[in-house]
């Protein structure tokens, strides 16, 4: 299945999403801010980034920015529980999905084969 960089701070979420999409077959590595999963993903660029929007030291934009100037093809997905804004700015910015917090593991899942393709894989 796919090898999946999760970006956030709050490490009770990187362990909630760890344990929905290894679950279902995916390989996880977290990373507790953006500087962190650049350095993770300059070294073994994962198959798809899920990252947090806000974030102290550098933000999902941030972030974003950076991981498309590494990848452009890298599929990332956004995640926040702030403003309905700001998931449209992190698309606007090269996020091909977004999903507001808090969400199920099946919108997870749907968000992952969405961009990955249904093998689990990148297409």
């Amino acid at each position: 299945m796919a090898a999946v960089l999760v970006i956030d701070d709050d490490p009770r979420f990187c362990r909630l999403v760890r344990l929905m999409l290894e679950g279902e077959g995916h390989a996880v590595v977290t990373a507790t801010d953006g500087f962190e999963g650049i350095d993770y993903f300059s070294q073994r660029r994962p198959d798809l980034v899920i990252t947090d929007m806000i974030m102290p030291h550098f933000d999902g934009i941030e972030t974003i920015s950076v991981l498309r100037g590494l990848d452009p093809s890298v599929p990332i997905i956004a995640v926040s529980g702030g403003s309905e804004d700001l998931l449209r700015v992190a698309e606007d910015n090269g996020a091909v999905a977004t999903l507001a917090k808090p969400f199920h593991s099946a919108a997870l899942i749907s968000a992952l084969l969405a961009v990955i393709g249904g093998s689990g894989l990148p297409n």
